[in-house]
Parts: C-alpha cells; sequence; structure tokens
C-alpha cells in the first residue's frame, strides 16, 4: 500500500492581509469514486513520496468541485451522506475518548453535527442499514465548562442540538459526553453520557477547509 501525501491551497474572503496556508493530510492509496451514472472511476489523489523535492513543488489545490474525486481509498469502509464522508464504527465499542483517537489516527474526526440536515441523513442511515447500533458517540462534550457543550473536533458550539426531553441532565455530575441514543426502532435522539462507556462512534472526513494570515 502506498502513502500519499494530499496539500490543498485557500484563502479566507473573512481575513485581511490573507496568505495561502499549506494543508497536509495523510491518505493510503486510491478510491473508486461512483459517478452519476453509478460506474465507478479510480481516483489517485495527493503525492507519491518517492522524490522528497516533490514536496516542495506540487502544487495541487482543493476546490468545492473536487472534493468527492479528492477521497482516496481508506483502510475503512467510507459511506458518503449529502456532500460528506462518514466512517461507522460498528466492529467495536470504546470510550469516547479513545474513538476520538481512533478518528484522528485515519485521518478524521469524531462526528460533530452541524446542521438540521446533517443529523436527518444520519440519523436516518442509522435507521435504515445500522437498526443494531443503541448508543453512538459523537464529539459534543461540556468537560471544559459543565452545562456548556462543544464538539471537540472544531472548538464551535452547538448551533443545532436534538437532545431528548429533559436532557442533558448530567446524571450523578458524570455524564459530559454526547452520545446518539436508539431510544426504540427508527428513534434516534441525543443524549449525554459518561465519557468512559464502551460505545459504537463515527466518525467524518474533514472537508477542505483554509485558513488566513495576517
Amino acid at each position: 500500500m502506498k502513502f500519499h501525501l494530499k496539500k490543498s491551497f485557500g484563502t479566507s474572503t473573512d481575513c485581511s492581509n490573507e496568505k495561502r496556508i499549506p494543508q497536509w493530510f495523510l491518505h493510503f492509496g486510491t478510491r473508486d469514486t461512483p459517478t452519476k451514472d453509478n460506474t465507478s472511476r479510480n481516483s489517485s489523489v495527493g503525492l507519491d513520496l518517492k522524490r522528497p523535492e516533490d514536496l516542495l513543488n506540487w502544487t495541487g489545490g482543493c476546490t468545492e468541485d473536487s472534493i468527492h474525486r479528492e477521497v482516496v481509498k481508506s483502510p475503512l469502509p467510507l459511506v458518503l451522506l449529502g456532500d460528506q464522508y462518514y466512517y461507522f464504527g460498528t466492529y467495536f465499542k470504546t470510550n469516547f475518548f479513545t474513538a476520538n483517537e481512533f478518528c484522528r489516527a485515519h485521518g478524521m474526526n469524531l462526528l460533530s453535527i452541524e446542521t438540521e440536515t446533517e443529523n436527518t441523513l444520519i440519523l436516518k442511515y442509522l435507521g435504515q442499514k445500522l437498526q443494531k447500533l443503541d448508543h453512538i458517540w459523537t464529539s459534543g462534550s461540556d468537560l471544559g465548562q459543565e452545562g456548556s457543550f462543544i464538539w471537540l473536533s472544531t472548538g464551535k458550539s452547538l448551533n443545532f442540538t436534538y437532545w431528548a426531553k429533559f436532557e442533558p441532565n448530567n446524571v450523578a455530575n458524570n455524564e459530559h459526553c454526547l452520545e446518539i441514543w436508539n431510544v426504540k426502532v427508527n428513534e434516534y435522539i441525543w443524549n449525554d453520557r459518561p465519557c468512559a462507556e464502551s460505545y459504537n462512534f463515527i466518525c467524518e472526513l474533514p472537508k477542505c477547509s483554509f485558513h488566513c494570515i495576517s
């Protein structure tokens, strides 16, 4: 298996005195990407690290239109929902912290649900494909400040929520991590749980992100 290093440049329109900052992501091999006619095309992405000078000379970019073409073959099965790729951790259960480490070790982040649309897509997929999963970790946590949940993968506050009634309630002052809870068939809600519990989890592949410096 070949290791590939992907480099992308970008600028943000929200910053002044913009400078393009390179970002590197380690990936594995290639991925067969479905096309609109349900055929596959092989998408080889990134830079084959045969020559060190390639790191300095390669100027490959990442645009919104090329995100799907730039998803490479992962050693893990990825699922495309909307415009985002996810890995559903069904093969083993683990605590919140190890789930986060696993996602990061595979070039992904523990799930952050930032819109109602994203939440709907994920819950629908769980209900259709993974009904046996009862508890699923996301990256939500209020470990930093009780009652103030953020997505640890992004550092952002929750701008959309789907809590169960009377949740989060921090039972025994020990519930600081956000799970998706399958309360009954095809009914999923958010709940706070002790971070040490062993659950399934969801990782998401980072989209292209652009940074600027003054």
